[in-house]
């Protein structure tokens, strides 16, 4: 999202579920060092940018059937199902 300055936007979210009925979506936090070096040059325009929010918005559209961390700097891969009905 944020190398191609996409918000942490409900509706996005909404999109990949209603695209991806089932999947996995990696977050990635911005204390992680490849997130910072993108951040370091420019602006931070990602103010709701936080695993909560990303939570949030996932549970709203999907039923997170997993969450395993990958990294040590926080990366965490969410495995999800889309709510039917």
């Amino acid at each position: 999202m944020i190398g191609r300055n996409i918000p942490l936007d409900p509706r996005v979210v909404q999109w990949l579920v209603r695209s991806a009925p089932f999947g996995v979506i990696e977050f990635v936090p911005k204390s992680d060092p490849m997130i910072r070096r993108m951040l370091a040059f420019r602006e931070d325009i990602f103010r709701d940018y936080d695993e909560a929010r990303f939570v949030a918005a996932l549970k709203d559209q999907a039923r997170i059937t997993g969450r395993q961390r990958i990294t040590a700097t926080g990366r965490h891969l969410y495995s999800f199902e889309h709510k039917r009905g």
